[in-house]
């Protein structure tokens, strides 16, 4: 559990929406050797890896839309006086049920 290690919502979202956009990146254009998708994305070569086989269950629009709810979601965690954690909970929730 995330809250128990203490670890703060808005590193959570971060880490989620650079992951998401990796993620759209290489959907958009997985064209190259694991090193250039690495450089393009941001991710490391074994990350590429391990995410190619499963990136065929989202589309670019799937990708898209959780980015922009994964911004939102920043957004009201650095504006808002809502829990944290439900924030990130409810962000959760809506990109998984997609």
């Amino acid at each position: 559990n995330l809250r128990t290690q203490n670890i703060e919502p808005i590193i959570i979202v971060a880490v989620l929406g650079k992951t998401l956009n990796g993620l759209a990146l290489l959907k958009s254009d997985s064209s190259g050797t694991d090193n250039e998708l690495a450089n393009r994305t941001g991710f490391f070569n074994w990350q590429i890896k391990r995410v190619m086989p499963h990136l065929s269950k989202w589309s670019v629009k799937q990708l898209r839309d959780a980015l922009s709810r994964t911004f939102e979601c920043e957004g009201d965690l650095k504006n808002s006086r809502s829990p944290e954690y439900a924030l990130v909970e409810s962000l959760t929730v809506s990109i998984l049920g997609d």
